[in-house]
């Protein structure tokens, strides 16, 4: 019911160093207690966050990848534990409890089954845990033989006996073991030990048996000779000033390694050979605290050493440079502010940047009070931050040094202040737009302050729960109104949204107080029924002296201060203690909280029904704060002790009031008071911003897509559909300043792209700067002075020539024009397939100015760089990326496309492809909005509405087609499947208002229309079964049966089959389809196009109550098996790959149950043995290809070995898979497996209809769409939309 939008992953620790490490197409980083997992997109340089796992109860201290199996990762923590994670399977394979020690450091032994972990704690033992067995042997007491503790130690990576040490005292020791005896070699430095110097990190070289890099705290990082125990080089930086104590060896270059500057963002370039960098790249302000190359990350760059890394590149060979080249290296770093990214050297570009995310719980998040687009968070970690809800990015932080933040609350109106709550700093108020504090309160003294809250409707009041057992209400200007005294601390205390002078508080005496603060009364209320202490209190926002309470006692109790009984429910259902709650802002008996034991539960609080009407468990841990704003009342944001921030919606519980809107009915019909909604069954809208768009409505009647944005915005909540009706609205002709103001900010239509690309330029400022060193001096003082001669002689060309010798390549370029503009070309491109060969993407300007767009667009595009690529492309056909025009007199003339001037195919068709990759990422991404605004950005309008059905965003496909006024098989299929989705629900008559809404079908007696089989598909009695047909336009049941009987006579089958299924002898429909459809499929020659096989489908349309029946058993599961085949050769022929196999299985399954009724299943066309061979060569075609969108042509060898290619009379394969919105979204670390596919469920599951077994959410949607009935067998219909 609730859908996960989006999610804000956690930063990375920075107390502890190098918190990081990864293998192949895969990295890892810790927050504080969960490790976040990304992994490389198949055919792609993009990375995506697969999983996070969060077990750890204390901070992660260390990580290690395995080298040998790499799909397994370990982390230790100081909650004594090391756990291992299959980062394939998701889930933790081994765990290693209640060790004696906390382990400091981890490491795998590089043994050839990689079985073996070691780890060593504060107590000096270094101890080997084999996580086959679980065996845990001592190796050696470190600590006895160093006199000092280990800080970091790693095993040599082709000597699985060898193991090197660093310690706290700055030395560094190899230990090698010998006959189960450790033989101990210390590293001798020239200097004096350092108090503070601890070795940071070590790491043998993957070159050599002997050496290893060290990196001190202060000292610095020195390579060291492991027999001899010396030091072989000491690699100096270029000030004292900058330090560094991370570094990685690149493993495409051997000998070269990188280091991270803790001061600055500053990468440096090292060779081992050579005591000084040789290059140095400024990718960020903030200083690093780890970085790791990922090894074989499939970077498709060249690295040839005889082209030069600097501005002057030429060939080694002429040896008059020793600049190095910049080796292909995908670089995970961490930062100490806690941000993460990926970072491409050789392009020097950000595959991945994660900015400002939290390292810590937490524990609350709350909207902006005037804007729904603000979200801020506050955590364990000191901050408070501040992020746009449109895609979570970081807006302002705040400074860090206020200790822990435990809750916030926003000043009323559009003021630009929050107010926190600190543990051990009392109250302060920030002002996020100025950046800085502008009051403090110290009234709680040092004592904890749990809550905070600024008065809703007196914005100078401020009241905050301390444990000094007293809740304080104070002027802004820090005049005390009112000390409230309680028996114990106070954790919780809010305002009331209707009475500026009343407040609830929550008690650790498990008592709920409401007072008057204008007041001396001791207390006005005290609610009493918790058991434990009461953690958190919310006021209703809709209705006056109600209000909710979460306690340790795992129950969250509704009360009504005008009730003679004010407990009015009682909410079980957690099993730990409850911590968030929020009110729905519109439809007054939805609540929301969320616990210790990791979920969130949407509660129904009114007196008859008191239910929990879902429960999410996303979050890996306890989940702190939840909140939703008014304006945008069906969009929720949750925040946890997993360090996460997420945002869900609450649209599928609301889309039925949606849809009515969306189908002609009046909006202000599905309005009522809050006190009505309480005791109605009916589902109605008692909010601020539902009256704001009945009033909107009114007044501007002619308003039509309008209102239907509004609606869809206001019922689904997704932040990204504002930018979609943005672009939708400029495609159908509004005027630009008609859009949001953020409108810029977003994806934009392409011709907009130009417009606010260059006017974001011109706001940036570019600093750049590129230094080599240069070559033998004495050459190139001899090459320098034949140019001058040159030069002077009027030999310009070969003055450039020489230049060009010399690596100086922009002076040379700068000058050929005064040659010709011929010859500046063929030098412009010269220097650019220097560069490109090379691996620099400093080629691209080279290419742009010689006219050369096409080729850069396509070298982005192969390096999935598909913004820059519609940049460029849309650029190109601006005609701003065209060659020189030169006339006679080598006069350069202009080259901008003027009027009328037709644009070159070939980059337009090149632009395209950028659209549709940018939109094939987004959707793959989980976000078929943002993809389908891409496609509305190029005016694919039926594009983006087919992105929309393949998302299941059924609703918003409907109001699009609707507003946009568009009438395709997608729009068809929307309104088709949302039909169903209603007939699930029992809305017979809405799904037949829906379908003449959006399809106007055309009802007659002998016309099979959508309405005669959403009438079909009805389940109910016969007295409602009448006037259901009566309201469909169709004739009675009766009247059916008679057509039925005439039309079996006539021998026209097809029509007797639909009419027995309208009649009142639904099992002569079944009886005479079934025979039909088994006498059309005994054909050899039949396929899925046949005509008769698609009128004779329309058996399927039958009422699951004939199906369920125990009588029909062997019908029903003859019926199954065929709908099973039939929709297995549809799913292959819309490209639901993932649902082919099992739905063949399904076929197989239910041939078998046919097959076992001896002597019924003579006729019966299909044997398991056949459908056993045809899943058998699928599965062996499958399995030995790697099918994407892009169409593949079957080979005629494959199309006669694999039967059902003929049976589905398909050519060619692609991949055209649901991916629902929040499919790709981690959740946390417990492993759900799919009954269907046998595969781990990502994102949303879906219970099939024996509400046990679980499969996907994207696979139920594909399954349903090719056949109606569900995998159980049962016979009913499964309805995932």
């Amino acid at each position: 019911m609730m859908r996960q939008l989006q999610l804000l992953p956690a930063g990375c620790q920075p107390w502890n160093p190098n918190m990081l490490d990864g293998t192949e197409s895969k990295f890892a980083y810790c927050s504080t207690l969960a490790v976040y997992i990304y992994e490389r997109l198949p055919g792609s340089q993009e990375y995506k966050l697969s999983s996070i796992n969060a077990e750890h109860d204390k901070a992660i201290s260390s990580i290690s990848w395995n080298k040998k199996r790499t799909n397994l990762v370990a982390t230790s923590g100081g909650d004594s534990k090391i756990i291992v994670w299959d980062v394939v399977k998701q889930k933790a394979i081994a765990k290693l409890r209640y060790l004696k020690q906390d382990p400091r450091c981890i490491d795998w032994v590089n043994s050839d089954d990689g079985a073996y972990l070691t780890y060593i704690g504060s107590s000096g033992y270094l101890e080997e845990w084999n996580i086959s067995n679980g065996k845990v042997n001592v190796l050696k007491n470190i600590a006895c033989i160093s006199g000092t503790k280990v800080s970091v130690f790693r095993w040599h990576h082709s000597k699985p006996e060898t193991v090197a040490f660093g310690y706290e005292d700055g030395t560094v020791s190899v230990f090698c073991r010998e006959k189960g005896l450790f033989k101990k070699t210390k590293v001798k430095f020239d200097e004096e030990s350092i108090e503070g110097d601890f070795v940071q990190l070590l790491s043998w070289d993957p070159l050599s048996e002997d050496y290893i890099l060290v990196a001190n705290l202060l000292t610095g990082v020195r390579m060291v000779d492991a027999v001899s125990g010396s030091v072989v080089t000491t690699f100096c930086l270029p000030s004292k000033a900058v330090t560094t104590v991370t570094f990685s060896w690149i493993h495409s270059a051997p000998g070269m390694f990188l280091t991270g500057d803790r001061e600055n963002g500053v990468l440096r370039l090292w060779t081992v050979g050579q005591e000084t960098p040789v290059g140095s790249f400024r990718i960020k302000q903030m200083g690093f605290n780890g970085i790791h190359v990922i090894k074989g990350t499939g970077v498709r760059q060249s690295y040839d050493e005889n082209y030069l890394y600097g501005s002057h590149r030429r060939k080694r060979s002429q040896s008059q440079s020793i600049a190095t080249p910049v080796p292909p290296a995908n670089v995970v770093c961490t930062f100490r502010d806690g941000g993460v990214g990926l970072y491409d050297l050789q392009r020097r570009k950000w595959i991945v940047l994660k900015d400002q995310g939290h390292i810590e719980t937490i524990f609350d998040c709350k909207f902006k009070a005037d804007d729904s687009k603000i979200l801020a968070t506050a955590s364990f970690d000191g901050t408070v931050k501040i992020w746009s809800t449109s895609d979570l990015s970081p807006v302002k932080s705040s400074v860090g040094n206020e200790g822990v933040i435990y809750s916030i609350s926003w000043a009323p109106q559009d003021l630009d202040c929050i107010v926190c709550g600190t543990r051990r700093k009392g109250v302060f108020v920030w002002d996020y737009k100025k950046g800085r504090v502008i009051k403090r309160f110290a009234e709680h003294g040092t004592n904890c302050v749990f809550s905070v809250a600024w008065s809703k409707k007196d914005s100078h009041k401020i009241a905050s729960a301390s444990e000094d057992k007293t809740c304080v209400v104070r002027q802004l200007n820090g005049e005390n109104i009112r000390r409230m005294d309680h028996p114990a601390a106070v954790y919780g205390c809010d305002w009331s949204n209707n009475d500026k002078d009343k407040l609830a508080t929550g008690c650790d005496d498990g008592v709920v107080r409401v007072w008057y603060v204008n007041s001396y009364v001791k207390c006005l209320f005290a609610l009493e029924g918790h058991e434990k202490k009461v953690f958190h209190v919310r006021w209703h926002p809709l209705i006056e002296n109600v209000l909710c309470s979460g306690s340790d006692d795992c129950t969250v109790r509704v009360w009504n201060t005008a009730s003679k009984s004010p407990c009015v429910a009682v909410l079980n259902g957690h099993t730990d203690k409850v911590r968030g709650l929020s009110w729905n802002h519109e439809i007054p008996y939805l609540l929301v909280s969320g616990s210790w034991d990791s979920t969130i539960r949407l509660w129904d609080v009114r007196e008859l029904e008191q239910k929990c009407l879902d429960v999410i468990d996303d979050h890996g841990a306890d989940v702190y704060g939840l909140d939703s704003h008014p304006s945008s009342p069906f969009l929720l944001a949750s925040s946890s002790r997993d360090s996460t921030v997420r945002l869900w919606s609450l649209a599928p519980y609301v889309s039925m009031l949606f849809a009515k809107a969306l189908v002609g009915h009046r909006f202000d019909q599905i309005l009522a008071t809050a006190d009505e909604v309480m005791v109605s069954s009916d589902m109605k809208l008692s909010g601020r911003m539902s009256t704001q768009i009945s009033n909107e409505l009114s007044s501007r009647p002619d308003s039509a897509i309008l209102k239907l944005r509004w609606l869809s915005e206001f019922f689904i909540g997704n932040p990204a559909l504002e930018n979609l009706w943005d672009v939708a609205f400029f495609g159908q002709g509004a005027k630009e300043t008609s859009l949001s103001p953020d409108y810029k900010k977003g994806i934009v239509h392409r011709d907009h792209l130009i417009k606010y690309t260059a006017a974001e330029a011109l706001e940036i400022e570019m600093a750049t700067s590129a230094k080599s060193a240069s070559g033998n001096r004495q050459q190139e003082m001899l090459l320098e002075n034949a140019a001058s001669s040159h030069l002077k002689i009027g030999n310009l060309r070969k003055h450039c020539e020489i230049l060009k010798q010399l690596g100086r390549w922009e002076t040379a370029l700068s000058l050929a024009a005064g040659v010709s503009m011929k010859y500046w070309r063929s030098l412009a491109e010269e220097y650019a397939r220097l560069l490109e060969k090379s691996g620099d993407s400093e080629y691209l300007p080279y290419r742009v100015a010689i006219g050369d767009g096409k080729k850069c667009v396509e070298d982005l595009l192969q390096y999935a760089e598909y913004k820059d690529a519609l940049l460029l492309a849309q650029s190109a056909c601006e005609g701003r990326v065209s060659a020189p025009v030169v006339d006679r007199n080598d006069t350069v003339k202009s080259t901008e496309l003027e009027n009328g001037t037709t644009i070159d195919p070939e980059l337009e068709i090149l632009r395209d492809k950028c659209f549709e990759k940018l939109s094939l990422f987004e959707f793959n991404s989980g976000d078929p909005l943002r993809s389908a605004t891409y496609l509305l950005s190029k005016n694919d309008r039926s594009g983006a509405i087919d992105t929309l059905l393949r998302g299941n965003e059924l609703i918003i496909a409907l109001c699009l087609g609707k507003a946009l006024k568009i009438s395709d098989e997608s729009t068809r299929q929307a309104a088709l499947l949302y039909s169903r989705k209603l007939e699930g629900k029992g809305n017979y008559y809405f799904a037949i208002e829906m379908v003449h809404a959006f399809l106007q079908c055309n009802v007659t007696d002998d016309n099979w229309t959508p309405v005669h089989a959403s009438c079909a598909r009805f389940i109910g009695d016969e007295s409602h079964r009448v006037n259901l047909h009566q309201y469909a336009g169709l004739p009675p049941p009766d009247r059916f049966s008679e057509l039925g009987e005439t039309y079996l006579a006539s021998g026209n089958t097809v029509k007797a089959i639909q009419c027995f299924l309208l009649s009142t002898q639904r099992l002569k429909a079944l009886e005479v389809g079934l025979k039909y459809l088994k006498k059309e499929i005994s054909r050899r020659d039949w396929c899925l196009d046949d005509e008769q096989i698609v009128q004779a489908s329309n058996i399927f349309t039958i009422s699951s109550v004939i199906l369920t029946e125990r009588e029909q058993r062997h019908a029903r599961n003859q019926l199954l098996a065929i709908s099973a085949l039939i929709g297995c050769l549809k799913a292959l022929k819309h490209g639901f790959l993932t649902v082919v196999t099992p739905l063949l299985e399904h076929a197989v399954a239910m041939t078998e149950r046919v097959e076992m009724a001896v002597g019924e299943s003579q006729d019966f066309p299909l044997t398991s043995k056949d459908l056993s061979t045809y899943l058998r060569s699928w599965v062996e075609y499958i399995s030995k290809r790697t099918i994407t969108d892009k169409a593949e042509t079957i080979k005629s060898k494959h199309l006669n070995e694999v039967r059902i290619f003929q049976l589905a009379n398909v050519k060619s394969i692609s991949r055209k898979e649901t991916v629902a919105v929040g499919s790709p979204l981690p959740s946390h670390t417990s492993s759900i497996m799919s009954t269907l596919t046998k595969q781990q469920i990502h994102g949303p599951k879906f219970y099939l209809d024996d509400g046990i077994t679980m499969i996907a959410l994207d696979e139920a949607v594909m399954w349903a769409r090719v056949n109606e009935f569900s995998p159980t067998g049962s016979g009913r219909r499964i309805i995932p939309f």
